[in-house]
């Protein structure tokens, strides 16, 4: 009789339709979440496990890989890594370039973190 009452029946409907479909989506959202989170979890743990093989291997890494890995961490390290040339000859990494003052000592910190790295030639000009 509450859904059917001819005044304020239509109204009513829609509030509890409005409910449900509003607790619908809390419930998507939440399950989004959760697999997201745990994608990411288990993305995170390949990725140290990855990591840790690859230390314990000890294998001899190709030239351009290793100009590909020191590349990508000069990215996260200083503001402007395509002024800087990377070459790499069998483990030791040489990185010339304009880099400024503030970004000198962590290209060369970054670089030396890496693994497969041996030596690190350094041929920078600081302004």
């Amino acid at each position: 009789m509450f859904f059917l009452d001819p005044d304020r029946g239509k109204r009513r409907r829609a509030e509890v339709r409005n409910k449900v479909t509003a607790a619908a989506n809390d419930v998507r959202d939440a399950y989004c979440a959760l697999t997201g989170a745990s994608r990411d979890a288990r993305n995170r743990a390949y990725g140290l496990f990855a990591e840790a093989r690859g230390r314990l291997r000890g294998k001899e890494v190709s030239d351009d890989i290793l100009e590909a890995r020191v590349r990508s961490r000069m990215g996260h390290k200083i503001q402007h890594p395509e002024w800087v040339d990377v070459k790499a000859d069998h483990g030791c990494v040489t990185v010339g370039g304009r880099v400024s003052a503030s970004d000198a000592a962590a290209l060369l910190s970054c670089v030396t973190g890496v693994r497969g790295v041996r030596g690190v030639g350094n041929q920078v000009e600081v302004y």
